[in-house]
């Protein structure tokens, strides 16, 4: 594949060839968007292009072909760093063993290239180890920081990378892409329609046997929200015991279904409970108790819509 063949993101990907042809190539982007959109692999790509051996800059194309092409396809280039959250964020020993690693002279291409996934979980400790490398990178090393929260990426970090801001896919690029990865649900266009423009989300949610099933229990628990008094609203965080997953499918639901119904709730009282909704998933990702998180977003949530 290559940045071409990406279905989507026409302006921001035209901003990176641009950036090449201008020779004004930043050593770090922030590539900011909700999650599931393209965002690394729209990194992954440009750093096989900047790295590609027999490159096309006039089409900013790669070759495919190339051993730098090759192993990044493969997952086995020496000079791609690729850094993840682990039990929810981005640890200090994990910025050092990448400094170290950077330290070293590049093994077979021209860049240095890292992608930093979840940016926005990195620890105190780690961003301000990071924020040292980034303002001496050395010599051809790039970074890639992406984020579905912006705000909570450390400001002085921010400053220091060319921002590209990504917005969810439209529901045919969804569409289109699911036919093309050969995925396939008799409910996909709800799916669709639920994913709300994250292609990794639908990939995950056609996969999950157990969604559709679940949807009943999510909507008599919304119900619940609405109409039944407050202890038996709270009450409700049991079923989520432990159940990391299933809470955060039920938030994400909760959300759709707030946003379809405008025409039952003030626009403020929607919003409001959305802040709550979206806090709980803040919450879930630094590992809080799925049943305590279900029970105070439940509450919360229960209060803002009774007015």
């Amino acid at each position: 594949m290559s940045l071409n063949e990406i279905l989507g993101h026409k302006k921001q990907i035209e901003q990176l060839k641009n950036a090449v042809k201008n020779n004004r190539v930043p050593h770090a982007y922030l590539f900011s968007g909700p999650d599931g959109i393209g965002k690394k692999k729209i990194a992954e790509e440009f750093i096989k292009f900047l790295n590609c051996a027999d490159q096309d800059r006039v089409n900013i194309l790669s070759c495919e072909k190339c051993n730098s092409c090759l192993r990044i396809q493969n997952e086995n280039q020496p000079d791609y760093f690729y850094i993840t959250d682990q039990d929810g964020s981005i640890k200090i020993e994990q910025v050092r063993n990448l400094a170290s690693s950077l330290s070293f002279k590049n093994v077979i291409t021209k860049y240095k290239c890292v992608i930093i996934n979840n940016c926005e979980l990195i620890t105190a400790e780690g961003a301000n180890s990071l924020l040292k490398i980034i303002e001496e990178p050395g010599e051809n090393v790039m970074f890639f920081l992406i984020t579905s929260n912006e705000n909570r990426v450390l400001p002085t970090i921010r400053s220091r990378a060319q921002k590209i801001n990504f917005q969810q896919l439209s529901p045919i690029e969804l569409k289109e892409l699911g036919e093309k990865n050969n995925l396939f649900s008799e409910n996909m266009d709800f799916l669709i329609e639920f994913s709300q423009g994250s292609f990794g989300k639908l990939s995950s949610l056609v996969s999950d046997n157990d969604f559709l099933e679940e949807l009943q229990e999510f909507r008599s628990i919304f119900r619940e929200v609405k109409e039944k008094p407050l202890f038996q609203v709270m009450h409700q965080g049991k079923i989520f015991e432990k159940d990391k997953k299933k809470l955060l499918r039920f938030l994400d639901f909760y959300i759709y279904t707030l946003e379809k119904s405008l025409f039952n709730y003030s626009k403020e009282t929607i919003n409001s409970s959305i802040n709550e909704i979206i806090k709980a998933q803040e919450m879930l990702v630094r590992n809080i108790n799925p049943r305590f998180v279900a029970e105070m977003v439940l509450i919360k949530t229960k209060l803002l819509l009774k007015g």
